[in-house]
C-alpha cells in the first residue's frame, strides 16, 4: 500500500474521523505521481510505531484547496508496541555504500545496525546518523516497505568495544573472506520461532572484511561463528542480504504456497 510519512504528528491527539492535510513533497508525489483516486486508501507512518489507515477525500474540483493540499481522513488508529529484532554490525564504508546500508537496514526491518571502526573500514568519514540525506533515505526505505520502526543506529565504535557491549548470551554470526569457524555454541542461545532472532548479532565486514585478527577476537568468546559462504566477494549491502538470508534459511520454518 501506497504511505505517507506523518514526521511530526502528535500521536496523543490523533482521533478517528480526523482530517490530515497534506502539503508537503508527499502532496505532490500521491496526487500527480500515482495520482490517487478518491476514497483510496494510504498507510500513515512515523517510524516509532505508528499506523494510520487513511482515506483520501477530494474536496470539489473546482475548490482552490484541491490544488495545494490532500485531504486525508483517519479510517484506522494502531500504535504498535517496539518489539525486538534482528540486529547487525557493519564495517564503516564510503559515503555511497553507508546510504546503501542505511537503506537496506529499514527494508530488511533491522531493530538496531552499530557501525564499526575495523581493520579495513573506512577512515576519515565524517558520519552522524541525524544527517538530512541519510534521514531522507531511511524516510523513503520506510515508505517503500511499509517497515513500522526506524532502527537504532550506535556508532561509530571500535570492533574490540563493540564485543565487549554484547550480550554473552548472544550468538555473534560473522561473515567474512576466511574459512567458517566456530565456537562451542549453546543450543539454548540459538532462535525459537517466536524470537525473530532478537539473540543473534550477525557481523558484516568493510569490503576488504573483518581481519584475520579480528576474527580470532570474535572466536574467543563463547556462541560465535564466522561464515565464508560460496560466493565471490560482495560489497557490503549485498552481504547484508546474503546474511539475513542465510540466517532466515537456517532458523525459519517458511512457508510453502501452492
Amino acid at each position: 500500500m501506497h504511505a505517507v510519512f506523518l514526521k511530526d504528528l502528535v500521536t496523543e491527539n490523533i482521533r478517528v474521523g480526523d482530517v490530515l492535510d497534506l502539503t508537503d513533497h508527499q502532496f505532490h508525489h500521491l496526487k500527480n505521481v500515482v495520482r490517487l483516486e478518491k476514497h483510496e486508501h494510504v498507510l500513515g507512518l512515523n517510524g516509532k510505531g505508528l499506523e494510520l489507515v487513511l482515506q483520501y477525500e477530494c474536496l470539489d474540483s473546482h475548490d482552490s484547496q484541491n490544488k495545494k493540499s490532500l485531504r486525508l481522513v483517519i479510517k484506522k488508529c494502531t500504535i504498535h508496541p517496539h518489539t525486538k529484532g534482528p540486529r547487525m554490525a557493519i564495517g564503516v564504508l564510503k559515503k555511497d555504500g553507508m546510504e546503501e546500508v542505511l537503506k537496506l537496514a529499514v527494508e530488511m526491518g533491522l531493530e538496531k545496525i552499530t557501525f564499526l571502526n575495523t581493520k579495513y573500514s573506512q577512515r576519515g568519514l565524517s558520519f552522524s546518523k541525524f544527517n538530512d540525506r541519510y534521514f531522507r533515505i531511511m524516510e523513503g526505505a520506510l515508505l517503500q516497505s511499509n517497515n513500522l520502526f526506524f532502527p537504532t543506529i550506535e556508532g561509530p565504535i571500535d570492533f574490540d568495544e563493540f564485543l565487549q557491549t554484547l550480550d554473552p548470551t548472544c550468538a555473534l554470526f560473522c561473515y567474512g573472506l576466511r574459512e567458517s569457524r566456530t565456537t562451542n555454541m549453546d543450543n539454548t542461545i540459538l532462535p525459537d520461532k517466536d524470537s525473530n532472532f532478537c539473540n543473534i548479532v550477525t557481523v558484516i565486514g568493510p569490503e576488504g572484511g573483518l581481519s584475520l585478527e579480528e576474527e580470532e577476537m570474535a572466536l574467543a568468546r563463547p556462541n560465535s561463528l564466522c561464515f565464508n559462504l560460496p560466493m565471490p566477494i560482495l560489497r557490503t549491502p549485498h552481504a547484508m542480504s546474503v546474511a539475513r538470508g542465510h540466517l532466515i534459511g537456517l532458523y525459519s520454518s517458511l512457508k510453502i504456497i501452492g
